[in-house]
């Protein structure tokens, strides 16, 4: 079929994009890949199989945030690891936690694994929608949601940051994006051992 891309850049790759100065090559891609099911699914229609050709090694932490004051929080898949970075800044907030992933866990199941792939073609679809997302509290923002259940604003931050990976504002966009927390706890984001620019060459 033939097909027109339009790139607004000097070449394509999107967020895979690689840039070239001084003899040295910076792949601006992702730097973990958060959803590694979403890439296995393009190698089988493919017909290939993804540990073939991409290798992607385990992070440990997912992230490192530190703040002007100082303090620095591990944020790790390993649940007792992450409840003892927890602790160190709010002892209550461990029990809080485990209510947002909980939390996580059900948007998860609901607005990825259910809805994920339903498409919204009519506001018809939307409606159908409707109760999951009220029982959620779609229309609240990420951070409320996140302070529904955790006291400390730093941890607050930590829990609540990562809509701003897809470009979103946690103070803002609706709390359906949390379920990114249980979709990185769930498959485990992985560190691919070769840039996603080199990926696109190869594809």
């Amino acid at each position: 079929m033939p097909t027109l891309l339009l790139e607004q850049r000097d070449k394509p790759g999107g967020r895979a994009y690689v840039y070239h100065d001084k003899g040295f090559t910076f792949d601006a891609g992702p730097t973990v890949i958060t959803d590694p099911t979403a890439i296995e699914e393009l190698f089988t229609l493919a017909g290939k199989r993804m540990a073939d050709y991409v290798d992607l090694l385990p992070v440990t932490p997912f992230y490192r945030l530190c703040w002007e004051t100082g303090e620095v929080f591990d944020y790790d898949n390993v649940q007792t690891r992450l409840e003892e970075q927890i602790r160190r800044f709010n002892p209550r907030d461990v029990e809080g936690y485990r209510k947002f992933h909980a939390y996580s866990r059900e948007v998860f199941n609901e607005g990825y694994l259910k809805l994920g792939t339903v498409p919204f073609l009519s506001f018809r679809d939307m409606l159908r929608a409707g109760p999951q997302l009220t029982r959620l509290q779609a229309w609240r923002s990420v951070y409320s949601m996140v302070s529904r259940f955790i006291e400390n604003e730093q941890l607050r931050q930590a829990f609540s940051f990562h809509s701003l990976l897809v470009g979103g504002n946690p103070f803002a966009t609706s709390s359906i994006y949390t379920l990114i927390h249980a979709l990185e706890r769930e498959w485990a984001s992985g560190l691919p051992a070769a840039a996603p620019g080199r990926w696109c060459r190869g594809w």
